[in-house]
């Protein structure tokens, strides 16, 4: 069993769903869940664009956090802060990805708020794995 876990920690698509599920849990759910405890209207529209305040106040918190865990835990990466300025790009997909299956659960399914927020960030999961490798991993340095 010891080496099935160590051969699990050593895939790297297996420790992205680990930190995903440390980042969605925070970022995406409870950060976003307490905020819109405390916020009255959590929705602001612009351009006819319905964006949802608590959702965008989690991502704006917990950028440093993905980052860090991004590189350090999955990808095994040095920190670089080009990459830190770059790694809120990778998840400009992600973000708009949960802005509309979080109108589709929420508005249009008329799920609960707490569901909706789990199921809007686990849909964009695959696509985000390839993306954030290519920002977030260093290339080795051959010797």
């Amino acid at each position: 069993m010891k080496k099935f876990i160590k051969k699990l920690l050593g895939m790297e698509m297996f420790r992205f769903l680990i930190a995903g599920g440390i980042n969605t849990l925070v970022g995406g759910i409870i950060i976003p869940y307490i905020f819109k405890q405390i916020i009255a209207n959590p929705t602001f529209t612009f351009l006819s664009i319905s964006i949802d305040i608590p959702l965008t106040l989690g991502y704006l918190i917990w950028f440093s956090f993905a980052y860090i865990i991004q590189a350090k835990f999955v990808f095994k990466s040095d920190l670089v802060f080009k990459r830190y300025l770059i790694y809120p790009f990778s998840q400009i997909p992600n973000y708009a990805l949960n802005q509309l299956f979080l109108y589709i659960f929420e508005t249009a399914l008329q799920l609960p708020s707490f569901i909706a927020l789990v199921l809007a960030a686990i849909c964009p999961i695959p696509i985000m794995f390839v993306i954030v490798r290519l920002i977030v991993k260093t290339k080795k340095k051959k010797q």
